[in-house]
């Protein structure tokens, strides 16, 4: 239930042009993220774990990686949330600034809590989403915007460090 960033944004600035138009959404990021981009706009979040990682490695002590990040944020519940939209006024929520499926079990908690108080989800993810991930979080999303970093392979394994075909893959389950 750590959230490092919430802010109310403009649903075009995730950017969803044709969905909600002219409406505000809350948008709420965590930590980590299962890229590795050398241009990624929000690194200061999205790679710190990384960084933690690495630190608690270096001193021999790396059991200690889950107190270390859980320290992160604020506690802010699913249920709080939906609160922050609803008296804000936006009609929806997008799990945003890092890739959402590192808290896939906060945003599905969120998304489910969502819906009983008419609030949508999106997720503006890199798309490495696992099967799974889409199986039992997607039906609960109202919108995805999937950020297709390249279509070439080489450049997802040199910048990213992943593969473009997982990507892909979610584009053709999320369209299904």
């Amino acid at each position: 239930n750590n959230i490092c960033s919430v802010h109310t944004d403009p649903i075009e600035k995730k950017p969803l042009y044709h969905f909600l138009p002219g409406s505000m959404i809350i948008s709420a990021g965590t930590v980590g993220c299962n890229f590795s981009c050398e241009f990624c706009q929000n690194w200061q979040m999205s790679q710190v774990t990384k960084d933690i990682k690495a630190r608690l490695d270096a001193g021999g002590v790396p059991e200690l990686i889950d107190r270390e990040v859980g320290a992160l944020g604020y506690n802010v519940s699913p249920q709080k949330l939906v609160r922050m939209a609803i008296s804000g006024g936006a009609p929806s929520i997008a799990f945003t600034y890092n890739e959402p499926t590192i808290f896939a079990e906060y945003a599905y908690d969120t998304s489910v809590f969502a819906k009983k108080h008419k609030i949508k989800s999106v997720f503006v993810t890199n798309g490495y989403e696992s099967p799974e991930t889409m199986q039992v979080v997607g039906p609960w999303l109202d919108g995805m915007n999937i950020d297709i970093k390249s279509f070439r392979n080489s450049f997802y394994q040199k910048l990213s460090r992943v593969r473009l075909a997982p990507v892909l893959q979610t584009v053709k389950t999320a369209y299904e």
